[in-house]
């Protein structure tokens, strides 16, 4: 049997992103492996930093392979306040703590030091089309 969803209702999902753009409160979080989404709450988890940030949001487009997609990029610099591994990037709604978008890199993760600052690269969020 085919599935399949309006891009309308693909997009609704990333429109929730793009409001909490800007003075709406998302916060960048460079965490290591220790946060878990709901399982563990941010503040348990190894921060090695957290700083309010705009982003820049593409366009929706068309995912790679199917869904639709919006490229996220980072305004900002972030500045380490513990030394660690960053394997995981956060965006967390700073209104009520809820995480919305998690980057993880278990491949290869990026050893940093205590004030080092951290160019955080922009990297692309797909609401997938049913399965």
């Amino acid at each position: 049997m085919a599935k399949f969803l309006l891009d309308d209702a693909l997009d609704a999902l990333l429109d929730h992103l793009i409001t909490l753009n800007g003075s709406n409160g998302l916060k960048l979080y460079v965490a290591t492996s220790a946060f878990v989404p709901g399982t563990t709450a941010i503040a348990d988890a190894s921060v090695l930093s957290s700083v309010g940030v705009n982003v820049t949001l593409s366009a929706k487009a068309n995912g790679d392979t199917d869904g639709r997609k919006i490229t996220i990029t980072p305004d900002t610099v972030v500045a380490i306040d513990a030394a660690g591994d960053v394997e995981q990037i956060v965006l967390v709604d700073s209104n009520d703590s809820d995480s919305h978008v998690l980057v993880t890199d278990t491949s290869s993760p990026i050893t940093v030091a205590i004030a080092e600052d951290l160019t955080v690269p922009a990297w692309d969020y797909t609401s997938r089309d049913p399965a």
